[in-house]
């Protein structure tokens, strides 16, 4: 199944324009909070573990944005190792068929290797807010890429939140997270891009050098 996901707004409140410093930072915090209705969806535990063809499947206007890991950093305004620490239901943004629910995860740092706005350093936490699921629930994949879950360690290329509602960031695109798996290597959001499949054979480490050598 698949959809087009509704337009997402830029890095600031509804309309505001995006940054021209980071034109390829995709970010969905111009969206506010629906607090006139409680979430009705499934825990975060069974989103992991829904089967497959439950999952929906959405394309944005941000895929295959970057070409080289030099134009992925320079969108992002904060690049960290890290691990997902918790998992907590987010905003809804959309209407109707076309609503999708975020979640916000607490990613505890474990080195910061690029970034004008980084935390105080290792150990220390960052908000990264992702789309999760369908407003009845399912599922969703953004550009190939599924929603992070507690536990969940890797390099994140971040974008920085001008909502002050929000004070935190979103992965830049499907091409702006990488993340360990259990044989040591690393997996990106979107396993049809030439760049992630790149950055992928690099591994965690050089991928990091490479980061922090781009950053100099």
């Amino acid at each position: 199944m698949r959809r087009r996901a509704p337009r997402r707004p830029g890095r600031g409140r509804a309309g505001a324009p995006r940054s021209r410093a980071r034109p390829g930072a995709a970010a969905i915090f111009g969206l506010t909070y629906d607090r006139s209705h409680p979430p009705e969806h499934s825990t975060v535990a069974e989103r992991d573990d829904a089967a497959p063809e439950r999952v929906v499947d959405i394309p944005s206007d941000e895929r295959h944005r970057f070409g080289t890991v030099g134009e992925l950093v320079d969108a992002s305004d904060l690049v960290v190792s890290g691990r997902v620490a918790a998992a907590e239901s987010g905003r809804i943004f959309g209407a109707g068929d076309a609503a999708i629910r975020s979640h916000v995860l607490t990613v505890r740092v474990d080195s910061v290797l690029a970034g004008s706005q980084r935390p105080a350093g290792a150990g220390t936490v960052v908000l990264v807010e992702e789309e999760a699921e369908l407003a009845d629930g399912t599922p969703v994949r953004i550009d190939g890429m599924r929603a992070g879950r507690v536990g969940d360690d890797g390099i994140w290329f971040l974008a920085a939140s001008r909502d002050p509602d929000f004070p935190g960031y979103a992965v830049v695109n499907a091409q702006g997270r990488y993340l360990v798996g259990a044989d040591g290597a690393i997996e990106g959001g979107d396993a049809s891009d030439d760049l992630v499949r790149d950055l992928q054979t690099l591994g965690r480490e050089k991928l990091a050098d490479a980061v922090r050598d781009t950053a100099r």
